[in-house]
């Protein structure tokens, strides 16, 4: 059984993960097309229901234009970036969570 940290970090991925679509304009069908998951998986990453392995990360990221440090919640620790730095589209600026 996971931990409440995990949970509780699945979660706020899978917030980052709606977020990232609602800012691509994409629907779920759309990212499952692109990444070749299914629709129930993504819905699952969006609840925090299932872990988020490597690959799935990258092909997530790839396809949302997003940086898998800003989508996992990871904070940078150099003092000229802000938390989570813009990927490409700098889609994710503004969040600072």
């Amino acid at each position: 059984m996971p931990r409440e940290n995990d949970v509780a970090k699945q979660q706020r991925i899978g917030e980052r993960l709606t977020r990232a679509m609602t800012k691509a304009h994409m629907d779920r069908s759309e990212l499952a097309t692109l990444t070749g998951y299914s629709e129930a998986q993504i819905v699952s990453w969006e609840h925090g229901g299932a872990p988020l392995y490597p690959i799935e990360l990258i092909k997530l990221c790839h396809a949302l234009d997003v940086m898998p440090e800003w989508l996992l919640c990871w904070k940078r620790r150099i003092a000229t970036d802000h938390a989570c730095a813009p990927n490409r589209g700098g889609s994710e600026a503004s969040d600072t969570k």
